[in-house]
């Protein structure tokens, strides 16, 4: 009996793990292992001759259109435990260049496991800067016009826009919010969609302004069913995966003639249970 009830707690576990239906946004919080960052060649100066530039970042596809757009930063900063999880060690930056720069950086992923008509949540914390006249020198500010939208596939680019959300401008043209949380809904038109986050601006060519960097830091982003779309799925995706018994001392066992308290692992899910 004792085993009967642990094994319908360790379900009840899985069942609450997959409440809110599972993550389908690949790497969303950014922690993901083999990031690849170098300095672009072209950049001599000071200090942008010692930002390092994403050139490969699991999950994601980033576009800068040329390094002198700007550059995507691998942020190493663990979260305050606020809109960002103490554990949560890392962040994504688009940042626009400073000098010279017509700005236009993106963070895209095609998101899939989704199904057609149901609605879904997109939730990500999001820190968001850029600078007033005065900062410029000019008395010429950017217009940045920051946003993140979410769209059906055609091929492997961005098609029919199914929802945006544009970070709001302050009335003098300038903002610089630390991270807030933000979430709003949209319902999937096929089993894929399109995501991506955009920092674009009025930054032209030929165009000179000291001291005017801009950016739009990204983490913990996530799509899921706030009905709990996946939620018997992960279930039977955990009991189809072979199981394995270990004693406390981690030492593998057979389920069929051990007695005692051990450690059964399935999947990527492990529980205490008496045999």
């Amino acid at each position: 009996m004792k085993k009967i009830l642990l094994s319908l707690a360790a379900v009840a576990m899985a069942t609450a793990a997959y409440a809110q239906g599972p993550n389908l946004v690949v790497n969303g919080s950014f922690e993901d292992a083999g990031v690849e960052a170098s300095v672009p060649g072209g950049y001599t100066w000071d200090p942008w001759n010692t930002y390092e530039n994403i050139d490969v970042l699991p999950g994601w596809t980033l576009s800068t259109g040329g390094e002198w757009n700007g550059i995507t930063l691998w942020k190493a900063e663990p979260g305050d435990g606020d809109a960002r999880p103490e554990d949560d060690a890392h962040y994504l930056r688009l940042m626009g260049y400073n000098d010279n720069g017509w700005t236009n950086i993106s963070a895209s992923q095609i998101v899939t496991g989704l199904t057609a008509g149901t609605t879904y949540k997109l939730s990500f914390v999001m820190g968001v800067s850029w600078p007033t006249a005065a900062d410029c020198k000019n008395e010429w500010a950017p217009d940045p016009n920051y946003y993140v939208s979410v769209s059906e596939v055609d091929g492997e680019a961005a098609g029919k826009e199914i929802a945006k959300y544009e970070t709001p401008n302050t009335e003098d043209g300038y903002t610089d919010q630390e991270f807030l949380a933000h979430e709003y809904e949209f319902t999937a038109t096929a089993d894929k969609v399109y995501l991506s986050f955009v920092l674009p601006n009025n930054f032209t060519e030929g165009n000179k302004h000291e001291s005017c960097d801009l950016f739009m830091d990204i983490d913990q982003v996530k799509i899921y069913d706030p009905n709990g779309t996946g939620a018997v799925n992960g279930i039977v995706v955990e009991n189809e995966a072979p199981v394995e018994y270990y004693n406390l001392q981690g030492v593998r066992v057979s389920g069929d003639n051990y007695k005692g308290v051990v450690i059964r692992k399935q999947g990527g899910k492990s529980v205490k249970i008496a045999l």
